[in-house]
């Protein structure tokens, strides 16, 4: 405010203004000026906060959704924690009884070690075994062959004296027959000499007697053929120095203790 007493007048009583004041007064302008454009410069900012603030209002309140979802995923979260941390306590415990089970396992797989040591040194032997039965096989595949080819000789050779054996057999049996044939003929014989040497008085022979000359080549022959009959069931044991009977031929069987053999000897000696 300017002091009355500061105001001139001029001649025709108008107030004349002095210098000093003028200026006073241009440099009130131009702070007033200057605070006007303070006061727009002011107003715009606070409309541009209010833009901001209604701005920020709204961010607020999309804030405000986002930390309400945000919660609710927070407790969803922690139920999920929660229900995890179970989990992990069950996990916890399977996991203590693997490692339990890793740890009879590894003593398992220890011992099983040792077992395999054990059949592998087995496995060795038993292969060295095998490869020595093959080549001992191989021997004895090449002596069977041998074998085989002695056995066909035999054979030829026991196919040969079989033959012999049945031709001899037959000549047996007809030898048997004729051994029966002559036994009742000497026993007939013997019969009617005895009953003419009762009829007839005693007369001394000064040759030998054709009926004693005959049972004597009779008997050579008995016991010629009771030979061969005891060589053929018996030809083994058969000795050509020796006198066979027919019991003895039977007490011989008895005394065989092979079954087979026995039973061999008793379908040679029916024969």
């Amino acid at each position: 405010m300017l002091q009355q007493n500061s105001l001139n007048l001029d001649n025709e009583g108008r107030p004349t203004r002095d210098p000093e004041i003028l200026k006073q007064m241009d440099s009130l302008k131009k702070e007033i000026d200057k605070k006007n454009e303070e006061i727009l410069k002011l107003n715009k900012d606070v409309r541009d906060l209010r833009a901001q603030n209604d701005n920020l209002q709204i961010t607020v309140g999309s804030k405000e959704k986002k930390i309400k979802t945000l919660k609710e995923k927070i407790q969803k979260l922690e139920s999920e924690k929660k229900t995890l941390e179970t989990n992990l306590k069950a996990v916890q415990v399977e996991l203590d009884a693997v490692r339990s089970g890793v740890a009879e396992m590894k003593d398992k797989n220890a011992t099983l070690k040792t077992d395999v040591a054990k059949l592998s040194s087995r496995m060795d032997e038993v292969t060295k075994d095998l490869h020595e039965s093959i080549r001992e096989n191989s021997t004895l595949e090449e002596k069977n062959t041998t074998l085989k080819l002695t056995v066909e000789k035999l054979s030829r050779k026991v196919d040969g004296i079989t033959e012999d054996l049945e031709e001899s057999i037959t000549e047996n049996r007809s030898l048997k027959k004729e051994v029966d044939d002559l036994r009742e003929s000497l026993e007939m014989a013997e019969n009617a000499l005895v009953a003419e040497r009762m009829a007839l008085p005693f007369i001394p022979s000064t040759s030998a007697n054709p009926l004693t000359s005959a049972s004597l080549v009779l008997g050579e022959l008995c016991w010629q053929i009771q030979g061969m009959m005891y060589q053929n069931v018996f030809p083994n044991s058969y000795d050509s120095k020796k006198s066979y009977k027919m019991k003895h031929i039977d007490q011989d069987i008895d005394d065989l203790e092979d079954e087979q053999q026995r039973e061999e000897a008793k379908k040679k000696w029916s024969e």
